[in-house]
């Protein structure tokens, strides 16, 4: 609200003015009155008023020479001067003191009224320049392009100060989207809530996407608010980077504090507020946790060769929790990642395993998050497992073809499924249940299948009994006569008579 004074020496002329006049209407406030000019300058002191309507005629002083010792430390204090006499020289002496209008008594409402909504419309373009002014100041100070000197005419340096940056994270999205007046709503809505919700509060604009705040110290300050309001009015997300207090001549300290805040984002996230902690873990120690890191690493790449999941998982979010603790600085994050995918490549490619579906997976050269960059990681490294899995499973077909192989070129000798596992270099247990799974019948029930379908040819070829027996790897042909009847439900010699 603008703050108006009236000074009068009559009653009825003040509370006229005070009771006829529409001033909330026009954003006023008549925050006070004084009957001669000495209670008027007081007065003015106390509530450095933006506009003060004075009558000439009063006594000891009038109201022009009341005007100028006012202006000696108002100099922007707009002056509406009233009078019942119309003489010139009055006129000349409110043009003097930048009267913004001389109004003869009795005073028409409309009159009155109007002038008023112009000394408004001034002061309002008038604080604009000045806050424009300020910011530009503020920033040139917090660049470094200026000195600090001089800050003392706007904040009191003793008393400590809080820096806040407003980031507005949904900037480029409504900016590829075509809703640029979504983020200008957003500034809009930043800056009125702090003129409602912050006394004594500076604001400026960092950047398009960046609101700065600075303020004397303050704990019931809910910037939660604020950030619902911008979620629920415009689906925008924000986040509020707050420093600890501190001196009004370390603004830059301040600045440059606020911005190393807010880029923990990347581990913390964005659409929150984030308040400065004790610095010893930020962008630090990466020397120190270099060697963990390497070891961590080494046992991803093991835990991957060998399709370890559990483990594989553990060690992956070990890897960045070392990230998150240490806050390790963004690049070297990035850097560490794409070495741990060439190793896991260079791995691969050791196995004699494809990797050409690998160089589709595409990893950005940025990243605003550390979990967007992890769940990238991820999506490599189960597309790099998969790749093994499928190696595995191509190499374990042929495993078990060899297997095959070996039993048909052997089944008549006397061969056992540990000598055919030994063959071809598998666990005797996993290839019975493999062999299984691709004959549909057990091991020996194959053999004894392989000798009797053999046989059978044999006897039809007018081979002997016992030449038979011995070609199909029995010693004793009574023996082969069992098994024979046993599998095709008839003896040898039948066969041998067909």
């Amino acid at each position: 609200m603008i703050k108006v004074i009236i000074v009068d020496d009559e009653y009825y002329s003040r509370k006229g003015l005070r009771c006829i006049i529409p001033w909330e209407n026009m954003n006023c406030s008549v925050c006070g009155e004084a009957t001669n000019a000495y209670e008027a300058i007081e007065l003015a002191k106390k509530i450095n008023p933006d506009i003060i309507v004075t009558d000439i005629n009063m006594p000891e002083i009038d109201g022009i020479e009341m005007a100028k010792i006012i202006k000696q430390f108002l100099p922007n204090v707009k002056f509406i001067v009233i009078t019942g006499h119309d003489e010139f020289q009055y006129a000349r002496g409110a043009v003097k003191i930048n009267a913004l209008d001389f109004i003869l008594k009795p005073i028409q409402v409309t009159e009155f009224t109007e002038a008023i909504m112009k000394a408004v419309e001034l002061i309002k373009k008038g604080k604009e320049y000045d806050e424009l002014a300020v910011e530009k100041y503020f920033l040139s100070i917090m660049r470094g392009q200026s000195s600090i000197k001089g800050v003392d005419k706007y904040l009191d340096i003793s008393k400590n100060v809080r820096l806040v940056l407003i980031n507005n994270d949904s900037y480029e999205e409504f900016i590829n989207a075509n809703k640029e007046n979504l983020n200008i709503q957003i500034i809009k809505k930043i800056k009125e809530w702090a003129i409602e919700n912050i006394e004594n509060c500076y604001i400026f604009v960092a950047h398009s996407n960046i609101i700065g705040l600075i303020f004397y110290e303050n704990k019931d300050i809910d910037f939660e608010l604020l950030i619902k309001g911008i979620k629920n009015s415009t689906q925008g997300i924000i986040t509020i980077a707050i420093t600890k207090p501190r001196s009004p001549i370390k603004l830059k300290e301040l600045y440059k504090i606020a911005k190393e805040v807010y880029s923990t984002c990347f581990y913390k996230g964005y659409g929150k507020i984030i308040e400065e902690e004790e610095q010893n873990n930020i962008h630090n120690n990466f020397q120190s946790s270099y060697e963990k890191i390497n070891n961590i690493i080494t046992e991803i790449i093991f835990n991957i060769s060998n399709i370890d999941i559990k483990e594989l998982n553990r060690n992956i979010n070990k890897l960045f929790k070392i990230f998150n603790y240490y806050m390790i600085r963004k690049n070297v994050i990035i850097k560490v990642v794409f070495e741990l995918i060439l190793k896991i490549k260079e791995k691969l490619k050791e196995l004699d395993i494809s990797i050409d579906n690998l160089e589709n997976i595409e990893l950005e050269n940025d990243y605003k998050q550390i979990s967007y960059l992890k769940n990238d990681l991820e999506k490599f490294i189960d597309a790099a497992i998969e790749n093994i899995r499928d190696y595995r499973g191509e190499l374990e077909d042929n495993t078990i073809k060899r297997a095959i192989k070996f039993i048909n070129d052997n089944y008549n000798k006397d061969i056992s499924l540990t000598v055919v596992a030994n063959s071809v270099y598998l666990n005797e247990s996993y290839l019975s249940r493999e062999l299984k799974q691709a004959l549909g019948i057990g091991f020996l029930e194959y053999i004894r299948k392989l000798r009797m379908e053999k046989a059978i040819e044999l006897l039809k070829a007018g081979y002997s009994l016992s030449r038979v027996a011995e070609k199909v790897g029995y010693n004793d042909y009574r023996k082969f006569t069992y098994n024979f009847k046993k599998y095709t439900g008839d003896i040898p010699s039948n066969y041998k008579i067909k």
